[in-house]
Formats: C-alpha cells, structure tokens, sequence
C-alpha cells in the first residue's frame, strides 16, 4: 500500500506546485481584499482536485493492468486512495492556517483565523469526500468532466452556506467547538461508511 500511496504523490507532483501556485495568488488577492476567509472555499476545491487526479489519470492509463501484477492486494488500492485523500486535508488545512496566519499580520487583517472557523471546513471536506469516492469508483472516466463540473458547483454552493453561516450571530452556535468535535466524529464516521462502499463497490467491478 506504501507503492501505491507514493505513486498518487508522484502523479501529483506538478499539480501540487501550480495549487501552491494559485493558493499564493489568491491569498495576497483576499488578504488585500479582506476576504481571507474565502481561501477556504478555494482549499476545499484543492483538497477535490488533488484527490480526483490520480484517479482520472490512472482510469485513462489503464491503470488496471499494473495494479494486478503488482503483489499486493487489489483492496489496499481503496486503502491508499482514502489515506493519501486524508493526507491531502490534513496539508492543505494546515498550509492554510499558516498562510491565513501569516497574511493576516502582514496584511493588517481583522479576519482571525479559529478553530471555530477551520472545524468546520474539514468537517466539509470529510462528508464531501465520502461523497465522492465511491461515485468515481462507479463511474467511467468518459463522464469525469460532468462529474467534476456539478461538484464543483456544490463546492461553491456548500462552501457558500458554511461562510454565511459563519457570519451569522444566531447560527454561531451550531458552530462551537464542542458541537464541532461531534460534528468531526460523524465525519470520519461518514469515511468509514464510504470506505466500506468503495471496497464493496471494488470487489463487484475491476478498476478501470
């Protein structure tokens, strides 16, 4: 599972460095805007994209016929796709506090990066993950772009709501911490759940 894991890393390679690139960009753009905490919407977004590449990449190589001459078993490919995705929310949220943090000094902002605030965002992620997984393993790759295109309009959309929220003095409280850790319990709860699927999913149909 360790091979397959590197292999993602290696796939994503230059599509971690344009990310990098564009998270760069926008952030001095929001810092200056004062809109620091859309970032999030644009980290949620990198978390779907990193995610997503491998397995378009792999579907259009025929990835397949490596992956049964490999000595492994073929269920360690689900492992490893839903371990590097938590290796992506964990270094994309991180790489965002920090830069929100440091921006926010430098730019003078009044946006404070919080628990309160990040929580959330990764309880997101985690539901929008489990969601998505299991649809790729179904799907052929022909149909890929209009997958993407209508979750990335819900990213938008959920992300949306989730900064509305945020803001609105009355829902703060759906939003403390001790309602936050329940909520992140329910998360990886919703991962395991989406786990099981995708290996169910991967034993009635090869990867393709």
């Amino acid at each position: 599972m360790k091979e397959l894991i590197k292999l993602d890393f290696f796939i994503q390679k230059k599509y971690i460095k344009s990310s990098i690139i564009v998270l760069l960009f926008l952030g001095i753009t929001f810092a200056l805007t004062q809109g620091m905490n859309y970032l999030y919407t644009m980290g949620t977004f990198i978390v779907f994209y990193l995610m997503v590449i491998p397995i378009e990449v792999e579907r259009k190589s025929k990835f397949n016929i490596y992956l049964n001459s490999l000595p492994t078993k073929k269920s360690n490919y689900i492992y490893s796709k839903y371990l590097s995705t938590l290796i992506y929310i964990i270094v994309v949220n991180l790489f965002l506090y920090l830069f929100c943090t440091i921006l926010g000094v430098i730019s003078g902002s009044d946006f404070t990066l919080t628990l309160r605030v990040i929580l959330p965002n990764i309880i997101v992620q985690l539901f929008y993950v489990s969601l998505t997984l299991p649809v790729y393993m179904i799907i052929s790759h022909k149909f890929y772009r209009v997958v993407n295109i209508i979750f990335t309009i819900l990213i938008m959309m959920i992300s949306s709501i989730l900064f509305n929220s945020l803001e609105n003095e009355n829902l703060q409280t759906l939003f403390n911490i001790t309602n936050g850790v329940y909520g992140l319990a329910f998360g990886i709860l919703a991962l395991i759940i989406s786990l099981i699927v995708s290996l169910n999913i991967y034993k009635k149909s090869e990867v393709s």
